[in-house]
């Protein structure tokens, strides 16, 4: 029968010799490591389970000829491998630190095997140091809300001294890490409270996520060694605060960091009852937030309500966004969900010089490109008769889409005025600011004129003439209009076509005389041929009754 398990302890110790295995009986079976539990004890992992005797020996250094500090056999079976009946002890005044172990083991075959653990550091070594772990943990609350978001977190730490085998209160100062998630466990925190005399520590704790998944482990250095951490114990439940909001933005458009309001109330629903929620903090923001994190991004303002429950604030945004009015996320609140609203922020657009003109008819056409936010802005085509003031709208269209490196194209024709200033505008609108082309002067010189036939019943076939004047209207007044090129035409009776006849020039009078031929009855006129800057002009319309 086994002798009562005891250490023998003794400053440079003889080990006693043991027989190693013949070369024909190599070792078939090795430790594999060497751990240290929490209570002092050693355990020595095999790889096999029939070992007979384990014996395991301290020793001071990894030096060849290091003493040994400590040494017994008084080992138990325990699952795979073998722990020390005791707390493993060494002799008084010995350092705490890490010291290697010597394993010594006999097979099931008879022979005994030694395992240096001096070759092995990494998995070998005693960790003698004091064992310190928390206990007793608990809260002085069971539940949060959002008027009571804090806690303290109470308990004691206790430390187990190899070199006497006693177990009592930490010392103080020792330090205790406490970590916990959220609500959610979307985030960790982690904190470290102080023991005080006596081994007990506290921790004030404020919780504006809620907490779970509580952890507590002593803060090992040099002398002591942590125990497992702590999480087993109930945290305090979170209890949800009802509310509900209205909001209303004094505005739905404004320019870059030009101030809005916000205005609305909340309401919290408290004692059977919904009633105004005073001093709390209401933000406008281009995000909804998540409860789970805490996380509000993009403020844009943010005000505490009265003590009607009402708010009112300038909200400054940057950009075109949508908006959320809503209390800060946070896990206590539910049963509201954040006032949705559009802002429109509007971005700087500008015109590139447009190209003008006007044809014969007073049809005016301008043509060129926005730039910016553009796709199919709306613009209008604005006419004024000085270029300054009074200025009309004479059209409205779209620019085209496409927007290629911001740039989108437009052209807008429309029948116009003899003589007039133009521009293209783009009213404000949610995408872009409001722009203006420059002012065109588009123009052309009216035009008159005159026709007579030298006789309305001549024969067929006899010489006719028709002559006029062409007249133009200038600054000075209507003035003979010299060198146009004017053409007759004749429509025969019963024919629906006109067809030219002649064609000449005016005078330096503007008077014009072209001869012809009384080809029959029919309709005789004359025209201005289409030039760039006079309008166009016809005559009256002659029936001649050829005979």
């Amino acid at each position: 029968m086994r002798a009562a398990a005891t250490f023998l302890l003794a400053a440079g110790l003889a080990v006693p010799a043991l027989a190693a295995a013949p070369a024909a009986q190599a070792a078939d079976a090795t430790v594999t490591g060497v751990t240290t539990d929490d209570n002092g004890k050693l355990n020595v992992s095999l790889t096999t389970s029939d070992a007979l005797w384990v014996q395991v020996s301290v020793r001071a250094s990894a030096a060849a000829d290091a003493p040994v500090l400590a040494t017994t056999d008084a080992l138990t079976q325990s699952g795979g491998g073998w722990k020390t009946e005791q707390t493993v002890s060494l002799p008084a005044g010995t350092a705490y630190g890490d010291y290697p172990v010597d394993v010594d083991y006999r097979l099931f075959n008879g022979t005994v095997q030694h395992w240096a653990g001096a070759d092995h550091r990494t998995v070998s070594d005693l960790n003698y140091r004091l064992h310190t772990g928390v206990s007793n943990l608990a809260f002085d609350r069971t539940t949060l809300d959002y008027d009571h978001q804090s806690t303290v977190l109470s308990g004691t730490a206790t430390t187990l001294d190899p070199a006497t085998g006693q177990s009592g209160a930490a010392a103080a100062g020792t330090k205790v890490e406490l970590d916990y998630d959220a609500v959610g466990g979307l985030r960790s925190y982690k904190t470290t409270a102080t023991v005080a005399d006596g081994g007990t520590f506290q921790a004030p704790l404020t919780l504006p996520l809620g907490i779970e998944n509580v952890r507590a482990v002593a803060v090992p250095d040099a002398t002591t060694t942590a125990r497992p951490l702590v999480w087993d114990f109930t945290p305090p439940r979170v209890i949800t605060t009802r509310y509900r909001l209205s909001a209303e933005e004094s505005r739905t458009r404004t320019n870059p960091n030009v101030a809005y309001t916000e205005k609305g109330s909340v309401e919290r629903y408290a004692e059977g009852y919904w009633q105004p929620w005073t001093g709390v903090t209401v933000s406008t923001a281009s995000s909804a937030g998540d409860p789970s994190t805490g996380v509000l991004s993009g403020v844009l303002g943010h005000g505490a309500t009265d003590a009607n429950g009402a708010f009112s604030y300038a909200v400054t945004p940057t950009r075109t966004t949508d908006t959320f009015t809503v209390l800060q996320p946070t896990p206590y609140l539910t049963g509201s969900s954040a006032a949705y609203e559009h802002i429109a922020v509007p971005t700087p657009g500008s015109f590139t010089t447009p190209a003008g003109s006007i044809d014969q008819y007073a049809t005016v056409t301008l043509a060129g490109s926005l730039k910016g936010s553009c796709d199919y802005q709306p613009l209008s085509l604005e006419y004024s008769a000085n270029g300054t003031t009074g200025w009309t709208t004479m059209q409205w269209f779209q620019a085209n889409g496409g927007n290629y490196n911001g740039t989108c194209s437009y052209s807008v024709t429309k029948d116009a005025y003899y003589n007039g200033y133009y521009r293209v505008r783009h009213p404000e609108t949610d995408v872009m600011q409001p722009a203006v082309t420059v002012v065109k002067h588009i123009y052309r010189y009216r035009t008159g004129m005159s026709i007579a036939m030298s006789s309305t019943k001549p024969k067929t076939n006899a010489k006719l003439t028709a002559s006029g004047n062409v007249y133009q209207l200038t600054t000075a007044g209507w003035k003979p209009y010299a060198g146009v090129h004017v053409v007759l035409v004749f429509k025969p009776r019963y024919d629906p076509n006109w067809y030219w006849v002649v064609k000449g020039y005016t005078n330096a009078y503007g008077h014009y005389a072209l001869n012809t031929t009384a080809f029959g009855d029919g309709t005789w006129a004359a025209y201005i041929e289409p030039n760039s800057s006079h309008y166009y002009s016809e005559s009256k319309q002659v029936y001649v009754d050829a005979h």
